[in-house]
């Protein structure tokens, strides 16, 4: 199968549980300013992992959060549906663990979609939209190692669309511009 194949598959899909099962073919993983596919995460991704676009996440069939919400932004645009995308960073002296996701409002009731947190993975629903987010942060708090959770901060912000191709400082300082969600 070649890359025509995979996005006339993506762009047939119609209904938001049709992406939610595409996307379980997704694997987590990376690719580096090199082109070079990497499976899960490791210590070279702060330096040399890049955003990729939509074509690139329906060829190497994988994607970390950053790169699964770009490709299911495509979607939720393609199909005039309304959405917001989120990144959450829990800012503390060792590292800075983050997760990015999108939601969306349907019949008065939000909807987190979720596919790379692979044990959150689906359409979860709420009737308050601060209801998903206290959900899905405590999901985030709760899965970081003992090791990840000293002093720290946890922040949500609501971002637009990146551009391709940009590193993490890059994002990171892309979505930083984007509004606190208290």
């Amino acid at each position: 199968m070649y890359l025509g194949d995979n996005m006339k598959k993506f762009n047939e899909l119609k209904t938001i549980e049709e992406l939610s099962d595409f996307m379980k073919g997704i694997d987590y993983g990376w690719m580096d300013n090199k082109h070079q596919i990497h499976i899960g995460a490791n210590e070279m991704f702060a330096n040399f992992y890049i955003l990729q676009s939509p074509d690139q996440i329906l060829e190497n069939k994988l994607g970390v959060c950053w790169d699964q919400v770009e490709l299911e932004r495509l979607f939720f645009e393609n199909n005039a549906l309304k959405y917001e995308t989120y990144f959450m960073a829990y800012y503390n002296n060792s590292d800075c663990p983050t997760h990015t996701f999108l939601i969306f409002e349907l019949d008065n009731k939000w909807y987190w979609f979720e596919n790379s947190f692979e044990k959150y993975r689906g359409i979860h629903q709420y009737i308050e939209k601060k209801d998903l987010f206290d959900d899905v942060k405590q999901k985030f708090i709760d899965d970081l190692s003992y090791d990840n959770i000293g002093e720290g901060t946890l922040v949500v912000r609501k971002y637009d669309k990146p551009n391709y191709g940009i590193g993490v400082s890059e994002f990171y300082q892309h979505c930083e511009k984007g509004t606190i969600i208290n």
